[in-house]
């Protein structure tokens, strides 16, 4: 009797502990991480939204999603933001054409990383690799 509740006791104690350990790596990085806990984040309906370019402008990754908030793309780069609008806008003297994958996205997230480019990209593979976005061509091994 007393080796089950030992047994209970200690899974109780290490659900908490897993927990604890969560919400301490949550604390130690504000940055957005991907947590696997199910269903589709949220994300702001409608509307104009106003971002700061220069808070929002870090080294890291960004991802693409369609209407459906369906990963559809996978990037890194120094400036995510200013990468993302050059998906959608492309300058040229004539004005704004529409040019790299366009429309075809609704809804981004940056995630910031390290400004050294090796491990955005190690980051990069990784999620590809993981996630197998339909407009990410090319390569798809992870180191």
């Amino acid at each position: 009797m007393e080796s089950q509740e030992a047994f209970e006791n200690m899974l109780a104690r290490s659900a908490r502990e897993q927990e604890e350990e969560r919400q301490r790596i949550i604390a130690e990085n504000p940055e957005m991480i991907p947590i696997a806990t199910g269903g589709v984040t949220s994300f702001q309906e409608g509307g104009d939204t106003v971002i700061d370019i220069t808070v929002s402008n870090r080294p890291g990754l960004y991802f693409l999603f369609n209407q459906e908030y369906k990963l559809i793309y996978i990037g890194e780069s120094l400036f995510p933001l200013s990468r993302i609008l050059d998906h959608y806008w492309k300058a040229y003297l004539n004005g704004k054409d529409k040019k790299g994958i366009g429309p075809v996205f609704s809804y981004f997230r940056i995630i910031s990383l390290n400004n050294e480019t090796r491990i955005r990209q190690h980051y990069e593979t990784r999620y590809i690799k993981h996630y197998n976005p339909e407009h990410n061509h090319g390569t798809n091994r992870a180191p």
